[in-house]
């Protein structure tokens, strides 16, 4: 049977997850009962809208794709592999979803008939049926040469006009030319971005085939925000999250009662790693340890406490309200 059913997390006794190292794929990692990136679902369920649209490009199966439709008002996905795309198609339907709109598309600097690298489901004669213990990776394949023709298209010319939250890509290396595609839709609704940058880049073939410039080629997503007002990117293995600094984020103080110090972009504590900050809303922060050893959500309350989505609380100094 196909679906994203009854997927629990695994929560450690501080109240946060953490990165899912294992050798398993996507598939196997849910028919053995696990959270496919643990970590991006966790970032997702605090930055999604429910009153905006989010977009996936490159939805896989759609082990993000349930989230993301959950929590938002409409839910735009993009897979350009027939069989893949049915199965998110399926994933949605059997999770009792229907505020979504779907695309068998590649994704984009422009808009033509492109083909894939070669697929792989079948391995040595067999099958690869969903509860096949055979390991394949269908999540590598990208743009290239052997496998599927597909039609590629830009986010901008699709003209959504939802409002927009959150954007997750992840197109093998081809990110860079995903938001050359999408610089329009970046600018008009600064959505949160999470992304992945592997090892995986923009090869000669994806070159060829998509007709790269040198400056779609050396896009950079970093760059292009530093005018639309976002937090620095916060990088968590190969995952990369982009938030835009909200209107009118509250005042962190200084200095801690327990010993944690702010100095404007990171938390400090004596020998310990910094935590690095993002704002999410006014008074809501993601916060990430900078040796990938804690993930967590804080609440900066009217007090000045902390509050942290494991329970625990920082106090400020009295002296220290002042910048």
């Amino acid at each position: 049977m196909f679906g994203t059913y009854n997927l629990t997390r695994s929560k450690n006794d501080a109240g946060y997850f953490t990165f899912l190292h294992n050798d398993m794929y996507i598939g196997q990692a849910i028919k053995n009962g696990k959270l496919w990136e643990p970590h991006i679902e966790f970032v997702l369920k605090n930055i999604l809208d429910s009153n905006k649209s989010s977009i996936n490009i490159g939805t896989h199966i759609g082990s993000h794709s349930v989230t993301m439709a959950k929590g938002s008002k409409k839910f735009y996905g993009f897979e350009p592999q027939p069989i893949i795309h049915w199965l998110m198609r399926l994933n949605l339907f059997d999770n009792g979803l229907n505020n979504f709109e779907t695309f068998n598309n590649a994704v984009g600097n422009k808009r033509g008939m492109i083909t894939l690298s070669k697929e792989d489901y079948w391995t040595g004669g067999k099958d690869l049926l969903y509860n096949s213990d055979i390991n394949v990776n269908y999540g590598a394949v990208s743009i290239g040469k052997g496998g599927t023709e597909i039609e590629m298209i830009t986010i901008d010319q699709l003209n959504i006009e939802d409002p927009i939250s959150v954007i997750l890509i992840d197109v093998e290396g081809a990110e860079p030319a995903v938001f050359w595609g999408a610089k329009e839709i970046i600018k008009k609704n600064r959505p949160s971005l999470v992304f992945e940058r592997n090892q995986r880049v923009i090869t000669l073939e994806m070159e060829e085939i998509c007709e790269l410039t040198p400056e779609i080629k050396n896009f950079k997503i970093e760059d292009f925000v530093l005018d639309l007002n976002y937090n620095l990117p916060i990088s968590y293995g190969d995952d990369i999250f982009l938030i835009p600094m909200p209107e009118n984020p509250f005042f962190i103080n200084k200095e801690f009662t327990n010993g944690w110090k702010f100095d404007g972009l990171n938390f400090n504590y004596i020998n310990r790693h910094p935590a690095k900050i993002s704002w999410v809303k006014n008074n809501y922060l993601l916060v990430l340890f900078s040796d990938f050893s804690e993930f967590f959500f804080c609440e900066i309350q009217i007090n000045g406490v902390l509050k942290w989505s494991n329970g625990d609380l920082w106090y400020p100094i009295e002296d220290s309200l002042t910048n």
